[in-house]
């Protein structure tokens, strides 16, 4: 019991001292970013200068009307791999801002 204390102890202050959560980017941050960025209307020119200022890999469906863009790990905690950001950008008809959604994304491997 002893041993299993300090190894809790041990990683709690390692944790700390890592700054695991200090330095993460999180899906709230980025659609609040957005909110900053774009307004509905906006044309597809803005919402694609976004996308590059930020360095967001995306794509547009055309079926779904929105961009699809992804921000992979966005933590500077390792291991990496197991998170994503996954960001969907509706537009109307026109292709103008309508709403954004951001969300989390894990794997296991």
């Amino acid at each position: 019991m002893k041993y299993l204390i300090k190894s809790v102890l041990y990683l709690v202050v390692f944790a700390a001292h890592s700054g695991c959560t200090e330095h993460q980017t999180t899906s709230k941050q980025v659609e609040n970013k957005i909110r900053e960025s774009l307004a509905i209307g906006d044309p597809q020119s803005d919402i694609e200068s976004f996308m590059e200022s930020h360095n967001i890999g995306f794509t547009y469906d055309d079926f779904m009307s929105r961009y699809q863009g992804i921000i992979r790990d966005p933590s500077s905690f390792k291991p990496k791999g197991y998170h994503s950001m996954v960001i969907h950008i509706y537009v109307d008809d026109s292709q103008a801002f309508e709403r954004a959604e951001v969300r989390d994304s894990y794997t296991l491997l």
